[in-house]
Parts: C-alpha cells; structure tokens; sequence
C-alpha cells in the first residue's frame, strides 16, 4: 500500500517521542521512591490521610511533583514526595498539615 511506511515511521517516531519518556517517567514516579502511607487513628478506624513518596534525591522530589498531584487527584489524598535527608530531619511525626 502507497504510504503505509510513512505512516508506519511516522507512528514509530511519536512512540518513541512521547510513549517511551512518559513510561519511563511513570516507572520511576513508582519504582525509585519508597511509599509511606499515613494513617489518622488507629485500627479499623484508622483513615489514610496521605502518602509520602521518599526519594534518594532531592531533584527527585521536584521532577515527580507533578506525578504526585496527579495521584494525590486520583486516589483522593494528599501526596507529598519527599527525599531521604527531608525525611530524615523532619520535626513532626507527620508531612502533612
């Protein structure tokens, strides 16, 4: 068929430039922080009241604070990334207000 490998490279190119980075991105949003979940009460009662996403990077938490609103959109519930040393030296028991 007439056009179908332009087609074809045109489809592979935008793959490549758009499918790829946003998977790549996506995977390390989930894989390269540690997920801490925050409760309110305990027990059965026990709410979730947010999610803290632990990175080893400080330039982590800001490239994945977009993910991290999105999530925190989707599941209903404040998501705060954050990096080790944040964590680490944090004063209150909590990250969120």
């Amino acid at each position: 068929m007439p056009g179908m490998g332009k087609r074809l490279t045109t489809g592979l190119a935008l793959f490549v430039l758009f499918v790829v980075p946003l998977g790549a991105y996506t995977g390390g949003y989930f894989c390269l922080g540690e997920r801490r979940d925050w409760f309110s009460g305990a027990g059965p009662a026990a709410r979730m009241m947010g999610i803290e996403r632990v990175y080893s990077q400080q330039w982590m938490t800001t490239a994945f604070r977009p993910a991290a609103k999105l999530e925190g959109w989707l599941r209903g519930v404040e998501v705060e990334p954050t990096w080790f040393m944040d964590s680490i030296l944090r004063d209150s028991t909590t990250p969120f207000s």
